[in-house]
């Protein structure tokens, strides 16, 4: 796989269209990985100062 890249970008090897009408599902799937991301980070850190409780040293929130 990495050969076929390297050639790609060295201009060895002709380059493909990256989106076309013929797969354009898996590349628009695809975009969908980095907003669920984000909310899984902002979940996980909502849900990880929700069950902090309160602090031993100043006694707040």
């Amino acid at each position: 796989m990495w050969r076929v890249t390297i050639a790609m970008a060295l201009g060895l090897i002709p380059r493909a269209a990256s989106v076309t009408v013929d797969n354009w599902g898996a590349f628009l799937g695809n975009l969908a990985w980095l907003p669920w991301g984000l909310a899984l980070a902002g979940a996980t850190l909502a849900y990880s100062h929700r069950r902090r409780g309160r602090c031993h040293r100043c006694d707040q929130q």
